[in-house]
């Protein structure tokens, strides 16, 4: 799990340091800077497993990211100009031995081992009905399934490939979504032609739907749901959960993500304008992020550090906290302990 991380000319982020937890929510007013935050996780959880692979962005320039996690510290430096990119193993929680330079050499080999099993790979998600709503192939049973991109495109490959794993698995999640959308008997992923499949539910009067007739909410709930079964990562970066769900259905998603992570060690991550997410969540799984200018770039601001916090937090729940304190432009009232 990444406990603090940095990052340094990597786009609107000059120079922030953001503590995490094993779910964390980052929140604030638009163009922030928290969509580039889970960017930056994602390159540095990626490096991290693969090792330095091309550039990000434009070669020119130059940025680094930096993460503490229990094993020790990992950092990627990509130097301006050349795009050349470097990476850094530091034992900084590692007790790294005083002898030879060859044990020293075991060490850092064990170092490497260490950080890229507790760091190893990202998933970033930014959910889109049409995506979710396509066809796609089959996935072979000796590869775990996962989505082909972030907007989750391969949604029914996924549950085909649930399905033909033959466990429980598939009932059990067509049982949750029977409880929660009361008006759906089954859920199906028919052929549509050779190695091609589709997501379809059956309503209790019969009547099938495809999924370009599903609703969002349907669909959305349906891919969180299977991010248990997917190919496993270690870090899971969610722009927006809330999106295309009912109110409801939010509190349910956050509790699933939550029981995900903690039952697979799965750090959750999210970027969210929604006070019903926040709700979900304890204070300190909570940071304001803000840009006051272009120059000065993103800061980060954990909730708990917020004035007045322990005397605004016993009249409202948090998501209500932020919602009555935050002007969506630099979350003055928030941030300073003015009242609006």
């Amino acid at each position: 799990m990444i406990e603090l991380f940095r990052a340094t000319g990597f786009g609107c982020l000059v120079d922030v340091t953001l503590k995490l937890t094993p779910i964390h929510a980052l929140i604030g007013p638009n163009d922030s800077g928290k969509s580039t935050i889970l960017r930056a996780l994602d390159r540095i959880a990626s490096v991290c497993l693969k090792g330095p692979a091309g550039t990000y962005g434009d070669p020119n320039e130059a940025y680094g990211l930096a993460a503490q996690l229990h094993a020790g510290r990992f950092s990627i430096i990509q130097e301006g100009g050349s795009g050349k990119i470097t990476e850094k193993f530091d034992a900084t929680r590692t007790r790294r031995s005083s002898g030879s330079a060859i044990q020293r050499t075991k060490d850092r080999t064990k170092l490497r081992q260490a950080l890229r099993k507790e760091l190893a790979g990202s998933r970033l998600i930014r959910f889109d009905g049409d995506a979710l709503r396509m066809e796609s192939g089959l996935i072979p049973d000796e590869h775990l399934p996962s989505f082909f991109e972030s907007r989750g495109q391969g949604l029914p490959g996924v549950y085909q490939s649930i399905l033909s794993q033959g466990d429980a698995t598939f009932q059990t999640i067509s049982d949750d979504v029977r409880r929660l959308f009361p008006t759906v008997q089954t859920i199906r992923v028919p052929a549509t032609k050779a190695n091609t499949v589709v997501l379809e539910t059956t309503l209790k009067n019969g009547t099938r739907v495809r999924a370009d007739r599903m609703s969002e909410g349907l669909l959305y709930y349906l891919a969180y749901a299977a991010l248990p079964y997917l190919d496993p990562v270690s870090l899971v970066l969610v722009e927006e959960p809330e999106n295309g769900l009912h109110p409801a259905r939010i509190a349910e998603v956050i509790r699933m993500l939550r029981n995900y992570g903690a039952a697979t060690k799965t750090q959750i991550v999210m970027a969210t304008h929604s006070p019903l997410v926040v709700n979900e969540l304890q204070p300190e799984e909570v940071t304001v992020v803000t840009r006051p200018s272009a120059e000065a770039g993103t800061e980060v601001t954990p909730l708990t550090e917020t004035p007045n916090f322990e005397k605004r937090s016993k009249v409202f729940e948090l998501g209500e906290l932020w919602l009555s304190y935050a002007d969506g432009a630099l979350e003055t009232p928030l941030l300073t302990g003015d009242s609006q």
